[in-house]
């Protein structure tokens, strides 16, 4: 689709910033706007659907709304047994009911057995009367995490603060009064390990965390509070701290005094404290703890007590590091172990007089001077709450001086609702838990269990929806991989493609009530499931068009004009020429279970060291290998390793038939007693980077097979991803065998269930070697008037290049030179449009083409056939999409055929780019003779090595040269001048012994039959190097030919000759004279 660029940045921006999320339970989420809820399902809006669509709840797991926080401006709130915080003013309590006034929620009822707790939020003395969500919180940077935005400490129900990590702290900025008191009181899944800090201006701090398994105090001293054993995982402590006289008291759970001190005044200049010097402890022999394991035992306990000991005379000895700078005031909580939740905190002013305990008995009222009554609410309005004590007595008291009222110690299971729940999250911490009835004009409603009528509550500060507890049905517990996929920006979102009979697709995501269709602009990507049996996933050939489609079809005929051919999927019936990119041809569909296809055969050994048995197993002894030239044509391979012992198995992935010369991707499986290892073979006879999995079992193994990529899995577990580069792949064969490992020797390998899978539209890309391709693009000058247009390739990567005079659907007519050859239709794999050397008049009128309109294309249809096609698509049939295209005229595509929908132009596949820009170079120009090159820059410079193939075998490699005159004379057999120059120079450099100078003619671009058919029919006999891609005819600034380099023994280059002249030999021989003498 050709979206404007104004479009798609709105359409990424509303999903984006500030959008709200929709999660599914299987981990899927998209941005849009909450709408509403009824009848258990959401309705949500998304710019990349024309409609809103509705889900079930069942299938979700959250909504996000609000990532920020904030703070809440009501006076009360009210902590409940079902997990739930409300925010309100209290207007109203009696023997049933607690009535509450919100600007949220207006005015309700709750039922007063649900009361766990009621907190005074408005108490001026206090800095910290209770928490009430995260606002004001704040967490320092993490080195693991980029944005320091993102907040690992976030509220729970009950209004506790969590946080799931190691080492991560969080601080809130209060101003702490000199006298006050602090409880908390914290819980972990284990042993809680903390650090809670209270610092205040001048440098003073008082800190209460643990060591090891011990709870102390630091501040003016450092003292054990008390101990905690592995079951304790919850701790509450109650802290008086007077910052002026240095007196401090701490009281347990129970409200028990457990310490107490008094220190004057510290100093705001510390002074660091002297380091002792540790006393030296003779040493002892370690025959007197014991030799073997319980020697080794009783050191490890030592040193691990040792440990202890300095842990704990640390802090006395050496102040915090962080004393220097001291932190803001405020209060500081850090997670020291796997999980810590803070329950409860609060603050407030201390009146200086320490109680002999503290009343922790339930139900209770705390006052704001610090007094504790043992009494139970009775009756309140909005200014006062009346309550009774122990002995029947009824006292009101006015809001301003209550802090809280504790109702009961632990909440009543009664009073659980049961699931399926909604939890709603607001941005300053309020949280309500129940049965969402509905969401209408931003209003949601919930029946609770500590109401007895439905609670509406305003949804403009929402912070999250949770779902938990409901079960989704049957069909929404399929895998994935069944299922159609939707890209969205890089968002991914299952469901089902709908084809409605509209211009626009139709997509039902999982659990969706119904279909919805999409809309016109954006970049959106639909995959389909890919069926047990994919429709149609070969065809005859795939014609590959200049402007990206690929059209599946049949070849009829070629001439100079136009392609014949027939498709089932267009009504064009012929193709311009010039509108050709490339031909590929398929061929008979590999048989994927097992090695029942005909290409399997044994490569190396006999009918003893490779035994078949059944269809898809085989026995490997040493010596035996079995192989298919061409199977790596598939895209995931499985089979079942089994365990013999100490043996292995080589996997030769991507190797020229089975040539065990040529690059490929050799991977490595090894049985090793009670492992497998896995790797990458390195040199000898070694496995590179060892995967390891302990089991004595057989192993399934999986290979799964990219554009550029190689995946092992075990068992289902990945182990590895190998990317692949040129030098690991030369073809498309694939070897199995026993392997040598670690100088083991070959030894008996077995593997059972092998079968593959080749992936809906992928297309194996022709094997071309980039030698030959470079050579068959280079044309000689004597060309540059009839230069070649075609070139055909091989299913083993030989190339003939030519111009095709004519082909049917049997064979292909080329002439090639002075040749016309006959070339069966089944010995090619593809046929390749060659584009001739531009010139400046051709880079122009190819710019301006390219300036011009592109054609409407609203969906690019990818076929398991490999072909694609970009279409204006008129309509989304039920079976079937129907489109046009300027080229291809109407288009018919049956659904089955589709595995991929995009709205963008998809990006080449491997089998294009290794199709397209066969762009035609010209050979290096003779030229006429010149000043010999002495004005080159290339002068008295170091030569650049190089290594060369020679034509009579080996290389030249210029490095191991060193201390002789080299004389390099670059040439081609079409160059006159060269063919004048060269008998000159071979009678020249011939008196000269061997061992001090050499003579190599360096050929440029022509293939190795050409240029010893021309040196036979001659009768010339010297040393000639192929410069088959004139690399290094380039490095030594060949412009134009005969052009001749001598380098001195130093390496050097003493001597440049360009160009034919008739004693040009002789000033050669004297240029390498004259280096001998030096």
């Amino acid at each position: 689709m050709n979206a404007r660029p104004s479009i798609l940045a709105l359409i990424l921006s509303a999903l984006s910033l500030g959008a709200s999320e929709l999660h599914w339970q299987n981990g899927e989420w998209l941005g849009g706007h909450f709408v509403g809820a009824e009848d258990g399902h959401v309705t949500w809006r998304s710019p990349m659907f024309s409609e809103d669509f509705e889900v079930r709840i069942d299938a979700l797991r959250r909504i996000n709304r609000f990532k920020t926080d904030s703070k809440t401006d009501e006076p009360f709130s009210i902590h409940l047994a079902d997990g739930s915080c409300l925010y309100g003013s209290i207007t109203g309590l009696d023997a049933k009911t607690l009535r509450i006034k919100s600007a949220r929620a207006g005015s309700f009822q709750v039922l007063r057995d649900t009361i766990v707790s009621i907190h005074h939020l408005k108490v001026p003395d206090a800095p910290l009367p209770a928490l009430a969500g995260t606002s004001g919180w704040t967490e320092p940077p993490s080195p693991n995490h980029s944005s320091t935005s993102q907040k690992l400490w976030r509220m729970v129900p009950g209004a506790s603060l969590q946080q799931v990590g190691w080492n991560r702290s969080a601080s809130l900025p209060l101003q702490l009064p000199e006298k006050l008191e602090m409880q908390i009181r914290l819980r972990s899944s284990v042993r809680p390990e903390f650090k809670i800090e209270l610092s205040a201006p001048g440098a003073q701090r008082m800190v209460v965390e643990t060591w090891i398994d011990d709870v102390v105090l630091q501040g003016r001293i450092f003292e054990k509070l008390q101990t905690l054993g592995d079951n304790d995982h919850r701790l509450e402590l109650t802290l008086f701290w007077n910052r002026t006289t240095g007196l401090c008291a701490v009281y347990d759970s129970k409200g028990r005094k457990i310490f107490e001190t008094s220190k004057p005044p510290v100093n705001e200049t510390r002074q660091q404290p002297e380091k002792k010097a540790a006393a030296k402890q003779p040493q002892k022999e370690k025959a007197e703890e014991g030799g073997g394991i319980f020697g080794a035992l009783l050191g490890v306990v030592k040193e691990a007590a040792q440990a202890r000991i300095e842990a704990m005379q640390q802090p006395r000895e050496t102040p915090a590091a962080d004393e220097e700078s001291p932190a803001s005031p405020g209060v500081t909580l850090l997670n020291k172990g796997p999980d810590l939740t803070l329950e409860d905190l609060r603050i407030r002013s201390w009146d200086g007089s320490l109680p002999s305990d503290i009343i922790t008995s339930r139900p209770q009222i705390a006052l704001t001077d610090g007094r504790i009554l043992k009494a139970s609410p009775v009756r309140a309005d909005s200014d006062s709450v009346t309550v009774r004590g122990q002995g029947g007595k009824e006292t009101r008291l006015p809001w301003d001086k209550v802090l809280a009222l504790e109702l009961v110690t632990e909440s009543s299971p009664f009073h659980q609702a049961a699931p399926p729940l909604t939890e709603m999250w607001f941005t300053d911490g309020e949280w309500i838990n129940g049965t969402l009835l509905h969401v209408r004009n931003e209003v949601a409603s919930f029946k609770t269990t500590f109401s007895e009528e439905p609670v509406h509550f305003k949804i403009s500060a929402l912070h999250h929806l949770d779902f938990s507890g409901f079960k989704s049905p049957a069909e929404d517990k399929t895998d994935l991989a069944s299922l159609d996929k939707l890209t969205i920006s890089k968002n991914s979102l299952h469901g089902t493609l709908d084809a409605g009979g509209e211009a626009q697709p139709r997509w039902k995501p999982v659990g969706g009530l119904k279909p919805v269709p999409l809309v016109t602009a954006g970049e959106i990507e639909i995959t389909r499931a890919a069926p047990a049996e994919p429709a149609v996933t070969s065809t005859d050939a795939l014609f590959y068009l200049q402007d990206g489609d690929v059209l599946p079809g049949k070849l009829r005929a070629i001439d100079s004009r136009q392609i014949d051919l027939d498709s089932q999927f267009s009504s064009i019936r012929h193709l311009p020429a010039e509108r050709l990119m490339a031909i590929q041809f398929g061929g008979e569909s590999l048989k994927l279970e097992g090695f029942e296809d005909p290409g399997w055969q044994q490569v190396r050994g006999d009918s003893k060291t490779v035994t078949r048995k059944g269809k898809d197993a085989i026995d490997f002894e040493p010596g035996g290998s079995w192989g298919h030239p061409s199977f790596m044509q598939v895209h995931e391979l499985s089979f079942l390793l089994h365990n013999n012992s100490f043996s292995a198995l080589r996997l030769r992935l991507f190797c020229d038939g089975f040539s065990t010369t040529s690059p490929s991707t050799n991977l490595l499986f090894a049985h090793m007693g009670s492992e497998v290892c896995f790797g990458l073979e390195s040199s000898g006879n070694q496995m590179d980077r060892q995967f390891r999995i302990r089991t004595k079992a057989a192993m399934p193994v999986r290979i799964a097979v990219a554009e550029n990529a190689v995946e092992v899995f075990f068992n289902g577990v990945s182990a590895r991803k190998i990317t692949l580069s040129t030098k690991m792949r030369s073809g498309l064969g694939l070897v199995l065998e026993p392997f040598n490992l670690w100088g083991n020797g070959e030894r008996k390998v077995s593997i059972s269930s092998f079968t593959a899978r080749i992936t809906p539209g992928r297309v194996a890309a022709p094997v071309v070697n980039s030698l030959a391709r470079e050579h068959a693009l280079t044309v000689p000058r004597f060309r540059k008037e009839d230069p070649p247009r075609h070139a055909l390739l091989a299913a083993n990567g030989d190339i003939l290049r030519g111009v095709i005079e004519a082909a049917t659907a049997d064979h292909f007519a080329v002439r090639s030179g002075l040749e016309n050859i006959q070339v069966p239709r089944d010995r090619v794999k593809a046929a390749v449009w060659l584009v001739k050397p531009f010139d400046d008049i051709n880079a122009a009128f190819e710019a301006r083409d390219k300036e011009q309109s592109p054609p409407l294309i609203t969906h690019w249809l990818l076929l398991n056939n490999g072909g694609r096609l970009g279409l204006k698509v008129t309509r989304f049939a039920e079976d079937s999409v129907f489109g046009t295209s300027p080229l291809l005229g109407e288009c018919h595509v049956p659904l089955p055929q589709i595995h991929g929908i995009r709205s963008t132009t998809p990006p080449d596949s491997s089998a294009m780019l290794a199709l397209r820009d066969w762009k035609l170079k010209f050979a290096p120009e003779p030229v006429l003779p010149e000043s010999g090159g002495q004005s080159s820059p290339l002068l008295n410079q170091e030569a650049k090595p190089f290594k060369l193939p020679l034509l009579s075998g080996g290389d030249f490699d210029l490095s191991q040269e060193k201390g002789k005159v080299i004389v390099l004379d670059f040439w081609a057999t079409w160059c006159g001048p060269c063919i004048k120059s060269l008998p000159q120079l071979i009678d020249s450099m011939s008196p000269f012994d061997s061992k001090l100078v050499r003579f190599i003619g360096v050929n440029q671009a022509e293939d190795k039959e050409t240029v010893k058919a021309f040196l036979e029919t001659r009768g010339w006999t010297f040393e000639v190097a192929l410069d088959a891609a004139q690399r290094v005819g380039q490095s030594f600034g060949v412009e134009g030919i005969p052009h001749t380099v001598v380098i001195g023994p130093d390496g050097r280059i003493a001597y440049i000759k360009t160009g034919y002249e008739s004693d040009g030999a002789e000033k050669i021989a004297q240029a390498v004279k004259k280096l001998l003498k030096k």
